[in-house]
């Protein structure tokens, strides 16, 4: 798991909202510009994979189609992790 690059995605969600608005207003929105950041478990043609949170053997997992993806930042640590 620890191969996998660290990575901070910018991608846009999809917006649904029910409620009645005029055509002119609903022609307006705009989807939501949101942040994953992780380890990049893949790289598919349909969608990234994202583990934000691992442990030695296990993650959670965000997939994020990759029509969403406006852009992949691979980050770096600055130093060693500080016991509090």
């Amino acid at each position: 798991m620890s191969k996998a690059p660290r990575v901070e995605v910018e991608w846009y969600d999809i917006e649904d909202d029910p409620r009645w608005q005029t055509v002119a207003d609903a022609a307006k929105s705009e989807c939501p510009l949101c942040y994953t950041c992780g380890r990049l478990l893949a790289v598919r043609k349909d969608a990234l994979v994202i583990a934000p949170t691992v442990n030695s053997d296990d993650c959670s997992r965000t997939t994020i189609p990759r029509g969403c993806v406006k852009a992949i930042y691979l980050l770096r640590r600055a130093g060693k992790h500080k016991e509090q």
